[in-house]
């Protein structure tokens, strides 16, 4: 099984570029190494869009827009407004990070509202919900998943990458329980080797978003 997994990865890396400084040199070679390893979809800024599209025209990748990064706290407006724009410029799926000041708020119904008006502003395009889970307790986290299966968003994710902690194995078999069959977990931040990748599938995730192609795909 897990040689198995060894050789199907490349199917469950969401390769991420998205630092603020990288050149479109950089971003030129990240993406040419993303179509000889056959990733499954490439994560980037919106003003990036564009370029990645041009390069991977002539692949079956996917390419993911990043919303309201890495904080999450644009209003629902304006992200849903950047939504349009990434799908405007090429982007087939979305990953966006949730309000994290409204979740410590435990303000559920804003969160809700959030969810459900982005859902039912893009019904055909994949839409992954960043928590950053490692400035959630573990209550948080399971009322998260609750509302995203109720606004059936298509996967919860752990991390941005930029907080003070990335993905978990914890938190991984915490969101897999509690969303079950009805919405599929992302596990991204701080994944930079093939072992901890494979961990992380074994766990119940279903994405891998990672910037560490070689080391993980070698």
């Amino acid at each position: 099984m897990k040689k198995l997994k060894i050789m199907k990865l490349n199917n469950y890396i969401d390769a991420t570029l998205l630092k603020p400084d990288a050149t479109l040199i950089e971003i030129n070679k990240f993406v040419d190494l993303c179509i000889i390893k056959n990733v499954r979809c490439i994560c980037v800024h919106i003003s990036r869009i564009a370029v990645v599209k041009e390069i991977i025209k002539n692949t079956k990748i996917s390419i993911s827009g990043t919303v309201s990064f890495p904080f999450g706290n644009a209003t629902t407006k304006l992200k849903i407004n950047e939504i349009k724009e990434c799908l405007k410029l090429g982007a087939n799926e979305i990953d966006f990070v949730a309000n994290i000041g409204n979740i410590k708020d435990h303000d559920w119904e804003k969160v809700n509202s959030e969810f459900q008006k982005i859902r039912n502003s893009f019904k055909d395009i994949i839409i992954k919900v960043i928590f950053e889970t490692c400035l959630l307790t573990e209550e948080e986290i399971i009322k998260c998943c609750q509302i995203a299966v109720k606004n059936k968003l298509d996967f919860v994710k752990t991390s941005t990458g930029y907080s003070k902690m990335g993905a978990t194995i914890e938190h991984v078999k915490l969101m897999k329980k509690i969303v079950n069959n009805e919405c599929k977990v992302k596990a991204s931040g701080g994944i930079k080797t093939k072992n901890f990748a494979l961990e992380l599938v074994e766990a119940g995730a279903e994405r891998i978003g990672t910037s560490s192609i070689s080391e993980v795909l070698n």
